[in-house]
């Protein structure tokens, strides 16, 4: 649910907190931290896993050094128009476009900096891509991707808590202050921040809120982690919604130009 900033404040507090220790917070996570920033990630389950352990761990970056040592001619331009014909057009251009400019820089970052042994996927043409742009651990296991991702944090002494679902996102006006969180049956905790990324994915596990939100596919067959229950409460004012939801996609814009697009100057949230 949201709800005001607790009256007493927040049990601790972080620059940056993170939702989600998949792929895409672990990866947040780096960043962050990489730019001095205190960071905290919070992972519901008990080791990180989520879906990104369900999946091949696989990442699509266009116009990368291993696309160019192997011969692909491929273009941030490319990459974004195959996402667009894809989605039938209904994503955001612009967010889509920097999305594709900064795919194959972060590759080319957490190769570099952590050492992530990544490698062209060059025998499968993956649906919708009109080039050879999947870039892959040497297992072609999201369980790989995840675990190196997480000693990478480990080695750059970055917290994941875990066991810890969010219940609550706190605000004051359209501003995101913090969450609380449930700490696996053992009671609650408040943590304040300056920067939130809900990297949790989505609410396909939780039943209930597909009924309700989408029940066109309420009786669909879900693949994927159960975990993907949203921690936000989709119950409250409509207009609440709105300025929280458009700070967060005015925020998530910013963040995708000035960070995925140049990973170190994450300074710049």
């Amino acid at each position: 649910m949201i709800a005001p900033t607790p009256p007493a404040g927040f049990d601790l507090d972080v620059d940056t907190l993170i939702v989600g220790a998949g792929a895409c917070g672990l990866i947040a996570a780096l960043a962050a931290h990489e730019a001095g920033q205190t960071v905290l990630v919070l992972e519901a389950d008990n080791i990180p896993r989520g879906s990104t352990a369900l999946s091949a761990g696989l990442i699509p970056a266009a116009a990368s050094s291993l696309q160019s040592a192997a011969g692909v001619p491929d273009s941030s331009t490319q990459f974004a128009a195959d996402i667009q014909a894809k989605a039938h057009h209904q994503n955001n251009p612009a967010l889509v476009q920097a999305l594709a400019e900064g795919s194959a820089p972060v590759i080319e970052w957490l190769m570099e900096r952590y050492a992530l042994p990544f490698s062209l996927v060059d025998d499968f043409d993956y649906p919708g891509h009109s080039q050879r742009r999947m870039h892959g651990l040497p297992s072609r296991s999201g369980v790989e991707l995840i675990d190196a991702l997480r000693v990478a944090c480990e080695t750059q002494q970055i917290d994941i808590a875990c066991r810890r679902r969010v219940t609550t996102l706190h605000h004051e006006g359209d501003l995101i202050t913090g969450v609380s969180t449930a700490i696996g049956g053992q009671g609650t905790e408040s943590i304040g921040c300056r920067k939130l990324i809900l990297a949790c994915n989505g609410f396909g596990g939780n039943r209930a809120m597909v009924a309700q939100h989408l029940p066109r596919i309420a009786d669909g067959l879900w693949f994927g982690h159960d975990g993907r229950r949203s921690p936000v409460s989709l119950r409250t004012s409509s207009r609440l919604k709105r300025s929280v939801l458009c700070r967060w996609l005015t925020q998530l814009k910013c963040w995708l130009r000035s960070v995925l697009c140049r990973p170190n100057n994450l300074q710049r949230l």
